[in-house]
C-alpha cells in the first residue's frame, strides 16, 4: 500500500475503488474535515492522480470553486468529455 502523502493541510491517499475507471483512485481531504453531511465542508475529494488531487486543492485554497457546487476531477473528466466547461 502507499503512503499518504502530505501537501499543505491535506492528506492524499491511493485506495482505488472497484471499478474500472481510474479517476478516483486518489482521495484527498483537509485535516480539519470532519465529513458531516449538514457542514457544507467541500475540503476533500477524489481523482486520477496525485497530480491532479494538487490541483483541485490548490483550486478549493484559492476560492475558485464553490461552496455549493465543488467540481472535482471525475466530474471535469465528465464535463470536458461533452465539451461543457466546469
Amino acid at each position: 500500500m502507499q503512503e499518504p502523502i502530505k501537501y499543505k493541510s491535506y492528506t492524499i491517499t491511493y485506495d482505488p475503488p472497484p471499478i474500472s475507471l481510474r479517476g478516483h483512485d486518489y482521495q484527498f481531504s483537509h485535516d480539519d474535515y470532519d465529513g458531516a453531511p449538514d457542514g457544507g465542508d467541500v475540503r476533500c475529494g477524489s481523482a486520477g492522480s496525485i497530480m491532479n488531487c494538487i490541483e483541485c486543492i490548490d483550486d478549493i485554497e484559492e476560492g475558485l470553486e464553490t461552496p455549493e457546487m465543488p467540481i472535482f476531477e471525475g466530474t471535469r473528466n465528465a464535463l470536458n468529455a461533452l465539451s461543457i466547461k466546469g
